[in-house]
């Protein structure tokens, strides 16, 4: 029995064997299989030569674009280094159009001072022309309100209004007298008399304040006015003062030999106007 059992062992010991060396060759025949297989995948020459004319044409591409690149940045250095030669021209012809702006500025500011100052000059020769010219009319005076007669003695109107005055005047105390053209035509013209002397001329003028208790007279039915003989300029003026006036309830304005008066009520204190500029400050 011993023996029967050594000759199984045996017999199972070779016929492990068998299966062992089975197993050994297809580990061995498994890999040699997959080699071949990879063998079969191998890329052709067409594949190769494919691929390698991509490289090539991407290379190609990569160094025309690098190539541009050099163009484009060699370009963009002229055009700044050209760029930068027109920047610097640019800044002195600027530093030159300032230094020709400063010269004018400096100009401009003398002509205005030296235009100033001949305004100035026109400003006092008109001034002092107007008072020469007031001063040549300190003689006479203007009266409104004498009715117009086809056949009228001018002379002897005056001398009847000095009697409504109590004014005693003659033939020989009026210098000139005539009527004033006007433009309206419902108005009598104003009568401008020359005194021959200033004090008759300011007794007349003083006495005007009573032609408000004069109720009824022969020279005409309207209301008589008394006034300076002014000149252009500053009868402008005084309108615009009597425009000023109307807005105050007591206010006065008149003129005492040219010169213009204003009181806004009866209790101020009288503002002498010498100019447009002093009527606006009131």
């Amino acid at each position: 029995m011993t023996r029967n059992r050594r000759r199984k062992r045996k017999k199972l010991s070779s016929s492990s064997s068998l299966e062992g060396s089975s197993t050994f060759q297809d580990e061995v025949s498994g890999p040699q299989m997959a080699f071949e297989d990879s063998i079969d995948k191998v890329p052709s020459l067409a594949d190769v030569w494919k691929v390698l004319t991509e490289i090539k044409s991407n290379t190609e591409k990569l160094v025309n674009d690098v190539d541009l690149l050099k163009v484009t940045y060699k370009g963009l250095q002229e055009n700044l280094a050209s760029t930068k030669v027109q920047v610097d021209i640019l800044m002195e012809e600027n530093k030159s159009l300032k230094s020709k702006v400063k010269s004018l500025e400096d100009d401009l500011s003398k002509s205005k001072a030296h235009s100033k100052e001949i305004e100035q000059r026109l400003d006092d020769v008109e001034a002092r022309h107007d008072d020469l010219e007031q001063y040549t009319q300190k003689f006479n005076l203007v009266i409104h309100g004498i009715a117009e007669r086809e056949e009228e003695d001018n002379v002897e109107n005056v001398i009847e209004l000095g009697k409504l005055l109590n004014v005693n005047l003659t033939r020989g105390d009026i210098d000139i007298v005539h009527r004033l053209n006007t433009k309206s035509k419902t108005e009598p013209r104003p009568i401008i008399v020359r005194f021959a002397s200033y004090n008759t001329k300011n007794k007349l003028y003083k006495a005007r304040s009573y032609l408000r208790n004069v109720t009824s007279h022969g020279l005409g039915p309207g209301k008589i006015y008394i006034n300076e003989n002014l000149t252009s300029w500053r009868t402008e003026l005084f309108k615009e003062v009597r425009k000023v006036r109307k807005k105050y309830h007591n206010g006065k304005a008149w003129t005492v030999d040219g010169k213009i008066f204003f009181k806004p009520e009866l209790t101020s204190k009288a503002q002498r106007i010498d100019s447009f500029e002093d009527l606006k400050a009131l």
